[in-house]
This record gives structure tokens, C-alpha cells and sequence, in this order.
């Protein structure tokens, strides 16, 4: 072998011994502390605490958050969000507009705006960092997702209830599950400020389902463009109430597995004939999420439409 090659096992060696014993350890030690003195830890060595909670396993993880009070936790969440606009802003530092923009919105991280009210501006740098950092693979504040959701509810509406530009910002950073949390409780509590929030935020809620935004008290307060496509919604499960109901029949039915999926394509594909194309994607989630189609059966549909 090698020395090359040594030099590589050893450095392999170094890393795993890093990875597997100081930080575990690390975790373990932080976790025997006293809640005062982790709390008191917690803020003065944020940048630690968001390493280990970002490294560390789901169970090592859980356990560690355990023994945060929720105020330790939320205080972790804005470091770590100050962090990720900070490097935001060093990304567009070349445009003037936005770099007044996303500093703005750093302010306030800091310093809530007079009763928690959201900037005029908020809007518009949301959907900078949702565009910025959407098709990113590695989402941040995943630590989240390893509470049981009753916890993590009870700290977004902390977050909310502290300063809405840290609730807006975590939940652009955030994976999927937390983003979805977070508007959702938003909706609950201060359904005024889902005028602020992205629209592509929405939409992906919408993937889910979007019952809960048709009640006028939620309903009320969506972006112009997001109750028009609500309102579109309704009109076509309205209108296409017979079709739903034939492919219900269809799916019922005792013909053959093949006829029957291809019978379901074709009253779905009529669907989407009548329907306003950026709708497309929320009904097929939609008719997925009932059981009446499959992933396999949305691709094709996309792949026949598109060709048509």
C-alpha cells in the first residue's frame, strides 16, 4: 500500500472519529448540563448548537432539543436564519435594490417591527430567497421535522407570536413538512399576514390539500392571485363533479385492471382539457391523495397533455 494510500485511511480514520465520538460526546455532555446553563450556553454559543443539531442523528438529535426550553430553541432557529440572510446578502451584494431589501428584512430579525407587524417589503424578499434556495437539496432547520409535531407547533406559534419576519424566513429555509406547518399556523392565528407570504409558498401547500384556505376568514386574506386560483378550483370541482363521480364508478368497478386505469386516464385527461393549465398540477395531487390515480398515472397524463 501506498503511503498515499495510508495517508487517506488515516485521514478517513480522523474523520470518523470525529464524527462518531467528540460530537456524540459533545451532545451527551451538553445534554447532562442544568437547564439554566444550557439555556444560558445555548445563546451564548448559538453557532455550536445549530452545528450539533444539524450533524447529529434524529435520536441524538431529539434528545438534545429535549432538554432545550422552547425560548433556547426559537433563539437557535433566528441565529441560525441570521446566518443563512447573511449569506443571502453577500449573494446579491452586487444589486443595489435587493441588498437594501434583504438588509432591511435582517433588521428585523433583530428588532420586531412595532407589534409584530410585517414590512411592506416583506413580500417581495420572501420570493427572492423562495426562488433562491426552493430546488436546493440540503434544507435547513430539518431538526424541526425530528420533534413530534405537537412540539413543533407549539414553537411556530411562538415564532409567530415573537416576530412574524423570523416565522416568514424559517419557513422559506425549511423542509417541506415545517414549511407547510408554518403557513398553516400562520393561517390559524394571523390570517390578516398571509397577504405577505409567497405565492409559490401557497401553492405547494395546495399540493396537500387547501380545504382549510377556502373558509372566508383565511380565504379573505390570500393574495389576489391565490383566491382567483382558489375560486378556479372550486369552479372545477363544480363543473367536473359528474366526471369525479365516473372515475369513483370506474375505480369500483370489476373490469380488467388495464381498462379500468385506462378508462380513469381518459376521463382525467378530459378534466384537464377544461381546465386553466397551472391548475393542472394541484387536481392530479388532488385526485392522487383520494387514491384515484398513481404517481405512474400522473406522468403519463403529463407527458400526453404536454404532447397535445
Amino acid at each position: 500500500m501506498s503511503t498515499e494510500d495510508n495517508t487517506g485511511d488515516y485521514a478517513s480514520t480522523i474523520y470518523n472519529s470525529i464524527n462518531l465520538l467528540t460530537i456524540r460526546k459533545s451532545a451527551r455532555f451538553l445534554c447532562e448540563l442544568e437547564t439554566d446553563i444550557m439555556e444560558d450556553f445555548a445563546k451564548k454559543y448559538s453557532g455550536i448548537m445549530i452545528f450539533l443539531l444539524n450533524i447529529l442523528d434524529q435520536e441524538s438529535s431529539v434528545h438534545l432539543l429535549t432538554r432545550l426550553t422552547d425560548s433556547s430553541i426559537i433563539y437557535v432557529i433566528e441565529e441560525e436564519l441570521r446566518m443563512l440572510l447573511i449569506r443571502e446578502v453577500a449573494r446579491v451584494s452586487t444589486n443595489l435594490d435587493l441588498l437594501v431589501a434583504l438588509s432591511t428584512y435582517l433588521e428585523f430579525i433583530d428588532r420586531p417591527h412595532p407589534e409584530n407587524a410585517v414590512h411592506e417589503s416583506a413580500r417581495e424578499v420572501l420570493q427572492l430567497l423562495y426562488k433562491s434556495n426552493h430546488n436546493r437539496l440540503k434544507k435547513h432547520f430539518s431538526y424541526l421535522e425530528n420533534l413530534p409535531q405537537t412540539h413543533s407547533n407549539a414553537i411556530i406559534e411562538q415564532m409567530i407570536q415573537r416576530n412574524m419576519h423570523v416565522a416568514f424566513g424559517v419557513m422559506i429555509f425549511a423542509p417541506e413538512k415545517i414549511m407547510c406547518e408554518i403557513i398553516d399556523s400562520i393561517a390559524r392565528i394571523r390570517p390578516q399576514d398571509l397577504m405577505h407570504a409567497p405565492s409559490e409558498v401557497l401553492n405547494w401547500r395546495f399540493r396537500h390539500d387547501y380545504d382549510f384556505y377556502t373558509r372566508n376568514a383565511v380565504y379573505s386574506n390570500l393574495p389576489d392571485e391565490i383566491s382567483d386560483s382558489l375560486k378556479e378550483l372550486a369552479r372545477v370541482r363544480k363543473e367536473q363533479s359528474v366526471l369525479l363521480e365516473r372515475i369513483e364508478k370506474i375505480i369500483k368497478s370489476e373490469i380488467p385492471e388495464i381498462e379500468r386505469r385506462n378508462a380513469v386516464l381518459e376521463v382525467v385527461f378530459q378534466i384537464l382539457h377544461r381546465t386553466n393549465p397551472s391548475l393542472h398540477e394541484i387536481l392530479l395531487l388532488e385526485l392522487k391523495h383520494k387514491n384515484l390515480l398513481r404517481e405512474g398515472d400522473i406522468r403519463i397524463l403529463n407527458y400526453v397533455y404536454k404532447r397535445n
